[in-house]
């Protein structure tokens, strides 16, 4: 360990960030602030999409769906699954009883 190294957090930052490391301590490293202007849409992930461009504009697709109403649709659809578990449970229980007498 370096005993250079003060025990004041902004020492450590420097350490870390300048001198030897080169590991950055920031919520957003250099790398993620450049990324996050050629998100050009959000996701469930939060980091964003990021697709390439050429000079004719190919690449670039707009995204119908915002995160919000991907996730509506992802519940309503998991809702529906349940309706027909329910349903065929109790077809299958109604059939038990009329066949064994339950």
């Amino acid at each position: 360990m370096n005993k250079n190294i003060n025990k004041s957090p902004s020492s450590l930052l420097v350490f870390c960030c300048i001198d030897k490391c080169g590991a950055c301590l920031d919520q957003k490293s250099g790398k993620m602030k450049a990324r996050q202007k050629l998100v050009v849409c959000p996701g469930f992930h939060r980091a964003g999409i990021v697709v390439p461009v050429d000079e004719n504009d190919v690449g670039y697709r707009e995204v119908p769906e915002t995160p919000g109403t991907v996730l509506l649709k992802f519940t309503m659809f998991a809702n529906i699954l349940m309706v027909n578990m329910i349903v065929s449970m109790s077809k299958v229980s109604m059939c038990l009883g009329l066949c064994y007498g339950l």
